[in-house]
């Protein structure tokens, strides 16, 4: 799979967001890393969608996307929401 990286700053709050693919977003989850923590957003299938950073990052961003892939908790972390049928 090839990944293009895509940055976007929020001025604001000094967060950067990294998006490597352009899917629907499934799960999030926090991961501590030794020099701190970032945000990790997943797809369907437990592909690492994209990495959020708060402040400056101290590694390059393979090394954040390497490391989120490996916490990703896989397809099974989705719960597709429960259909009504009519009647």
């Amino acid at each position: 799979m090839i990944y293009k990286e895509h940055f976007t700053r929020d001025l604001e709050s000094g967060a950067t967001y990294v998006r490597f693919l352009d899917t629907k977003v499934a799960y999030t989850q926090q991961i501590k890393d030794e020099g701190g923590s970032f945000i990790a957003d997943y797809d369907s299938q437990g592909q690492v969608i994209g990495v959020e950073f708060l402040g400056k990052r101290a590694k390059e961003i393979a090394c954040y996307r390497s490391l989120a892939q490996q916490k990703s908790k896989g397809p099974k972390a989705f719960v597709p929401p429960k259909r009504r049928l009519a009647g």
